[in-house]
């Protein structure tokens, strides 16, 4: 996880200091993520668009991209909606993964980095529970044999303290 964030975050950096013109690679994470995008929008632009995606796409994506519900939609399909077949021809600038790339991964990123940082916890935590494991190992005495065989009942109590005194 924190591997995919820190790509996530070069990626991000790049798209905040590129140019318009140039294009910036996707790292392994984003090729999984643009798919699930792309299909996601395109199968719900002209039906249902209620949801935790639509609201993602209408509040974060820019506005100048015209990707919002209310430019594309089974009303109304403007010509700056994305076009699913050139999308799927390769022509990244009509995927709306593309036009909504910075918000996406500044998403996908709040997303990763916690479970990441979880990841690190649950590791030092796993760590530090073991090394106490084995510290109270070292530290409990071993039973003497009186003291064992009185625990499973084969030896009386009172025996067991006398034999105790008189090896002493």
């Amino acid at each position: 996880m924190l591997n995919t964030a820190e790509s996530l975050q070069a990626v991000k950096g790049e798209l905040a200091s590129a140019k318009s013109n140039v294009t910036v690679e996707y790292v392994d994470a984003e090729q999984s993520l643009s798919t699930k995008f792309n299909d996601y929008y395109f199968d719900t632009v002209t039906g249902s668009q209620d949801g935790y995606f639509w609201k993602f796409v209408d509040e974060s994506c820019p506005k100048s991209s015209g990707m919002g519900s209310d430019d594309c939609n089974v009303d109304s399909y403007a010509t700056t909606c994305p076009d699913e077949a050139s999308c799927d021809d390769g022509a990244s600038a009509q995927c709306p993964y593309d036009l909504c790339r910075r918000a996406a991964v500044t998403r996908f990123l709040g997303i990763v980095e916690p479970i990441g940082e979880y990841g690190i916890f649950v590791c030092i935590f796993e760590t530090a529970l073991m090394i106490l494991t084995c510290c109270l190992i070292c530290f409990n005495p071993r039973d003497a044999e009186q003291t064992i065989l009185m625990k499973s009942g084969n030896f009386a109590a009172d025996d067991a303290r006398a034999k105790i005194k008189s090896a002493v």
